[in-house]
């Protein structure tokens, strides 16, 4: 009796935690082309056969390049069997054969088959995304955003903090400060709809299709840009509108905020631990603010808008500790991101971080010399001090400028604590192939009592390998009884593709090939099945370019 009733309960765990077909009376019992089919001749008739009558909701046929052979064509459906007749000829290349019905019983059944028509392939043909115009655009769009931000953030801190509450600059710098959030917010909406094309792997002209902010919504930018969006608002409606006395509080407490959205996206602030680096990023952020934000309203006070004296007094008087702390808050940061001194001169990441840091040397050189040698010849009233102090802070806005460039650029270069060899030099990961001569793509799947490391090699569109090593938290190999992937590309409307993994010797589950064709933004489940009793999910999205 005992026995019987742990069949029955294994029976009923089986169908709770199988997804799709234990949940739909209707199953895909053949596909023609079957799947992993390589073909000599290419087919002209695409036919799905379940076991009993569907009702077909959508077949899609995609080739390599995303473009859906399908599109507008009839469908015949007969019984069990949904068939599709192609209107022209396939080319050389993987296809996808992604399909949604609905069975009798009214349950949505969705699937992909894929299939080879001639020899196989290494890589699928990838469109012209316009080469690295879409990254370019991106850059800018960023360094814009960030430069921005600092100017509005940074003149509301000045206006606060530095200035007097009768300076006659007062109104210049609040025009400024709204000006510089307009763009700054212009910029964060339109980083969006960049981030989403350079994912999708596509030109800019696809800036007009939804689907392309769709997918930029969804990454950690689109809320870093609401936050962001909400905090100058705040900050721009309380100098606007507001009485004195409250004023300076809730503009303060606007850029806060507005400076706390960056904290919310990007490779620093998600770099483990999150509790160390996101408060490292706002505090980096709003150093830097005061600093670079209030050079531009000194200018004005340097110009002839009131008592230049007094305000730079204020400013050196606490420029000195605000540097100290952005300096050491970016070595944490830094520390983080590289794991290693070496890796400042061995990765593209360190080196356009060593510009960075050029630049802001030049900018302490030039903050130096402001304070120690113009200062005191401003206030004994020396003619040719004012001239010279604009001179120096026009150079410090100039490396400003080149400096939030640079951080930018710093968002689209993978940073070292993420390069591929990292994962080759995890104990569950050794290969015996020449490491140098991989290329891979690796991402991190964490569920909540374990961390998955998956690598696609070589992590393009085409033809990848894929293997998976697993983790507990406290850093044991975990070796699970079952692991299957399954990929879908909905951006693109291709639905779930199912393959299972297998073993090697040393633990890692490896995936020989799986078709990774149109590019984009894939979506990966990978289910891990611990005992019978006993199953994990865990979710990745992975950029294929």
């Amino acid at each position: 009796m005992h026995c019987v009733l742990r069949s029955l309960l294994v029976v009923f765990v089986a169908v709770a935690v199988t997804p799709g077909a234990a949940l739909a009376h209707a199953v895909l019992v053949e596909a023609r082309p079957a799947d992993g089919a390589v073909l000599a001749d290419a087919p002209d008739v695409v036919e799905l056969r379940f076991n009993e009558p569907v009702t077909p909701t959508v077949v899609r046929v995609v080739d390599a390049l995303g473009r859906d052979l399908a599109k507008g064509l009839p469908l015949s459906t007969v019984d069990q069997r949904v068939a599709l007749r192609l209107d022209r000829p396939l080319t050389l290349g993987s296809y996808v054969i992604s399909y949604r019905v609905v069975s009798a019983d009214g349950h949505p059944v969705a699937g992909s088959v894929m299939f080879q028509v001639g020899p196989g392939m290494s890589d699928a043909v990838r469109p012209d995304n316009g080469g690295r115009g879409g990254d370019i655009a991106l850059a800018i769009s960023r360094a814009i955003h960030y430069g921005c931000m600092l100017m509005a953030a940074g003149g509301v801190m000045f206006l606060v903090v530095i200035a007097g509450a009768d300076w006659s600059g007062r109104a210049r710098v609040r025009l400024g400060v709204v000006v510089a959030s307009l763009l700054a917010a212009a910029a964060a909406v339109t980083g969006i709809g960049l981030n989403g094309a350079f994912l999708r792997a596509v030109p800019l002209d696809a800036l007009t299709e939804r689907a392309t902010w769709r997918v930029g919504a969804t990454t950690s930018l689109g809320a870093s840009a609401a936050v962001v969006s909400t905090g100058l608002f705040v900050m721009v409606t309380a100098l606007a509108a507001l009485r004195a006395r409250v004023r300076d509080a809730v503009a303060l407490l606007g850029t806060v905020v507005a400076l706390g959205g960056l904290a919310l996206t990007g490779h620093a602030a998600m770099a483990p631990p999150r509790w160390l680096s996101a408060p490292l990023v706002l505090i980096h952020a709003l150093l830097a603010a005061f600093w670079v934000g209030s050079l531009w309203p000194l200018l004005i006070g340097l110009r002839g808008a009131g008592d230049a004296a007094t305000m730079l007094h204020r400013f050196s008087a606490l420029a000195l500790p605000s540097v100290a702390a952005l300096i050491a808050a970016g070595s944490g940061l830094a520390a983080l991101q590289l794991g290693s001194v070496g890796a400042l001169i061995d990765t593209a990441y360190g080196n356009v971080l060593l510009i960075k840091l050029g630049f802001v040397a030049m900018m302490l050189i030039a903050a130096a010399v402001n304070r120690w040698q113009f200062l005191p010849t401003f206030v004994r009233g020396d003619g040719t001090a004012p001239k010279a102090l604009v001179r120096s802070i026009g150079i410090e806005l100039g490396a400003a400028g080149i400096v939030v460039l640079a951080t930018a650029l710093l968002g689209l270069v993978p940073p070292p604590r993420v390069m591929d060899h990292e994962m080759h030099e995890a104990h569950m990961h050794h290969h015996s192939h020449d490491h140098d001569e991989a290329e891979q793509l690796v991402v991190t799947a964490i569920a909540a009592a374990m961390t998955a490391r998956v690598e696609f090699t070589p992590g393009r569109a085409g033809r990848n390998a894929m293997a998976v090593g697993f983790e507990s938290t406290a850093g044991n190999q975990i070796l699970p009884r079952e692991v299957t992937a399954v990929f879908t590309l909905s951006d693109r409307g291709i639905e779930a593709i199912v393959r299972r993994l297998e073993p090697d010797a040393l633990g890692v589950y490896r995936l020989a090939t799986i078709e990774l064709a149109p590019p984009g933004l894939w979506q990966v489940r990978i289910d891990v099945l611990l005992s019978d009793f006993d199953k994990s999910i865990l979710e990745v999205e992975v950029p294929i370019r």
